[in-house]
């Protein structure tokens, strides 16, 4: 979790104490008393200090920020909502209700008398003599609850959690994900995780925080131009500021697997997180993230059919190469080095062996990215055809005019090639992938598959998804 830089004066003026004997301990409502200074914390924005249950303001000691973590008192927060709260000195536990117990010290809650535990973030705590627990306590310990920052208010509400409003997931990282009702206002960092929610809304209608907005795209300034100046940047990559995404009242962020440890830095401070992007890339999971997605946003069947177009496309390049003379020998160069390649983890891999092409770096070893490689492996394995992606740090010049690849036979045909488009990767995990694909089949056989019918592609894949179309010098088909 990334520190604020600044501290704000925040001390919790306690009065009631759990008791050191087993008995349930009653408390009278007390005013929340003002801060003191010198009390350093996070810089979270849970400025006023209220609490509100179900719609209404409770009489309880203000929440705390510890380590980015938002502490709330468990006892009036629990009695607020008709639960009765019981200490237990012997072994420092703390029960709710008739069945829940939990541990000062230990992140885990159990539910049937500690037969099973199920975890649910930072351990609880005694602070000036009170019980307080994280956030995430109420996401993911007790069962019907939901809670959030709202306002710089804490908000904390039953639900019911069998509701045809609510939805959940198992994501990619095996973790359960509830939401009361299907969420509105999502954050990320990671870009091409973003880019799942702006196709599922047709723009920017679910995003209210964005990540590296110089790295956005020329796409959005046709489908999504109101990232420009509206909507703030929330971090990058695992930088994230949780402030920011707190102020404009997320109520979901969605991550790349790569990313999944940084789940709790949202959950810590009531916003639930999802990991829908799988570190593994292939068609099918392309579409997980789409289903996945589509059912958090109450987009399900908008991302089936997204799904079905994707399906389509990619049922009609297996074919159209089925009628090709011969396979071609082809290389993907990686982004930032000519000596680097996708290998047969990676999803450019799979698009050209989905087009007919022999992918002849499919067997370097590694995983994670292009791996690096030597010009003289190149020159061994002679490929007929070179990729390089549109967001290169080099150009199709570079390699032509360099003397060490003048024996490749790509280069002396000059069939080395930058992989559209203008608009977006068409070589990212997303739907759009399948326009790379197309585009792909035409550049392999334009016997076979004409330029202008990618074009025709491309815009009857965006009008489906944004209700737009493109020339092909947007496209940059040409």
């Amino acid at each position: 979790m990334k520190k604020g830089k600044r501290t704000l004066a925040l001390l919790l003026v306690m009065i009631l104490a759990f008791g050191m004997t087993p008995a349930v301990i009653a408390s009278a409502p007390m005013p929340i008393s003002a801060p003191a200074p010198d009390v350093p914390v996070d810089q979270i924005a849970v400025t006023t200090g209220e609490i509100l249950i179900n719609g209404v303001q409770i009489n309880a000691p203000r929440p705390s920020v510890k380590d980015g973590v938002i502490l709330l008192p468990i006892r009036q927060i629990a009695e607020a909502l008709d639960l009765a709260v019981t200490w237990q000195g012997n072994d420092r536990s703390v029960t709710i209700g008739d069945a829940y117990v939990l541990w000062i010290g230990k992140p885990q809650l159990s539910s049937d008398g500690g037969l099973t535990t199920r975890e649910f973030g930072p351990a609880p705590e005694i602070i000036d003599g009170r019980t307080y627990v994280p956030i995430s306590f109420f996401n993911f310990g007790l069962t019907g609850f939901s809670a959030s920052v709202e306002d710089g208010k804490v908000v904390v509400n039953a639900i019911d959690g069998t509701s045809a409003a609510s939805v959940t997931i198992t994501d990619i990282a095996n973790r359960s994900v509830t939401l009361p009702k299907p969420a509105t206002k999502l954050v990320g960092t990671h870009n091409p995780t973003l880019n799942i929610a702006i196709i599922l809304g047709g723009g920017g209608k679910y995003l209210v925080g964005f990540g590296n907005k110089n790295m956005a795209g020329n796409l959005y300034q046709y489908v999504y131009p109101e990232l420009a100046d509206d909507v703030p940047q929330v971090g990058m990559g695992r930088n994230v500021n949780i402030e920011s995404c707190l102020a404009v009242g997320a109520d979901l962020a969605i991550l790349p697997q790569r990313f999944a440890d940084e789940a709790n830095v949202f959950e810590n401070v009531g916003i639930p997180a999802a990991v829908i992007l799988p570190n593994n890339e292939s068609f099918e999971t392309i579409k997980t993230s789409i289903t996945l997605l589509g059912t958090l946003l109450g987009e399900d069947n908008r991302a089936k059919e997204i799904n079905a177009y994707f399906d389509g496309k990619i049922n009609a390049a297996k074919e159209i190469a089925g009628k090709a003379d011969a396979q071609v020998k082809a290389i993907y160069l990686g982004s930032s080095s000519q000596l680097s390649v996708a290998n047969g983890a990676m999803l450019q891999s799979l698009m050209l062996e989905t087009a007919g092409a022999v992918n002849v770096a499919k067997d370097v070893a590694g995983s994670g990215g292009f791996i690096d490689v030597s010009v003289e492996e190149i020159i061994g394995w002679n490929p007929e055809i070179i990729y390089i992606p549109a967001y290169a740090s080099y150009t199709v010049e570079d390699i032509l005019s360099d003397a060490a690849w003048s024996s490749i036979q790509a280069v002396k045909d000059k069939k080395v090639f930058i992989f559209p488009s203008a608009l977006e990767p068409w070589d990212y995990p997303t739907p759009s992938t399948s326009m790379g694909l197309m585009w792909l089949i035409s550049n392999l056989y334009p016997e076979l598959y004409s330029m202008d019918q990618v074009l025709d592609d491309a815009n009857e894949y965006y009008e489906l998804v944004y209700g737009q179309r493109f020339t092909v010098e947007q496209l940059g088909l040409r």
